[in-house]
């Protein structure tokens, strides 16, 4: 069974209603993208997209079969709405995976058919880039 690492920071994560996909997945920890990007928030949905002026992106890591990551990729809309690539992050609870590559979930030039203007000029960008701490300021 081959086993992949997932960076997740949006909807993926706990306390989100996609985390159930990930429920019997091994959870490594938070973490932190090494390059720095921006998360946009169309619908309250975040897309992350790269970029060297933006932050450090905040989120979790997770081990996933194969059979998870296909479902992951699904939800995603993979390659159509997200894009999954291979990017560096760093584990902030667990020494084990402190600079790791983790497969991410990432804006996709594809998106411009769903939202025309672009989406870094049609929606909101996530100052804290950490969507739990966008969602929790709306809830409150």
């Amino acid at each position: 069974m081959n086993k992949n690492i997932v960076f997740v920071y949006g909807t993926l994560r706990k306390g989100f209603g996609n985390h159930d996909f990930l429920k019997n997945s091994k959870y490594i920890g938070n973490a932190i993208t090494i390059y720095t990007g921006w998360l946009y928030v169309p619908d309250h949905i975040p897309f992350l997209n790269f970029d060297i002026d933006g932050y450090s992106i905040k989120g979790e890591l997770y081990e996933v079969d194969n059979k998870i990551l296909g479902i992951i990729d699904e939800l995603e809309g993979h390659p159509y709405v997200y894009q999954r690539e291979r990017h560096m992050v760093s584990s902030i609870d667990n020494p084990d995976y402190s600079l790791t590559i983790a497969y991410t979930y990432v804006y996709h030039e594809e998106m411009k058919h769903i939202y025309p203007k672009g989406i870094d000029k049609y929606n909101s960008i996530i100052i804290t880039n950490d969507y739990k701490k966008y969602i929790n300021r709306y809830m409150e």
